[in-house]
């Protein structure tokens, strides 16, 4: 809960006055990944409940996006707040 009022707060903060518009597409993202992210997991683990790849996918996206993040964000960047 505190971590998706961060999100609305930044999604203020970085929108301005278009923020609406920003949360809505956030909000509609996390029902999506809600729904899909279970479904995804059913199907990856198949008939034996081998939970190790989809963990080393997930795993995988998480280094993936960091990496993003720290490459488009920069050493030493701050949000300036």
């Amino acid at each position: 809960m505190v971590s998706t009022m961060g999100g609305m707060q930044e999604a203020q903060i970085v929108a301005g006055p278009h923020a609406t518009r920003l949360m809505a597409a956030m909000t509609a993202a996390f029902a999506a990944g809600q729904i899909a992210g279970p479904l995804l997991v059913a199907t990856a683990i198949g008939p034996n409940r081998d939970f190790s790849r989809p963990l080393s996918i997930a795993c995988l996206l998480l280094l993936v996006s960091a990496g993003a993040l720290a490459r488009r964000v920069g050493p030493g960047a701050g949000s300036g707040r």
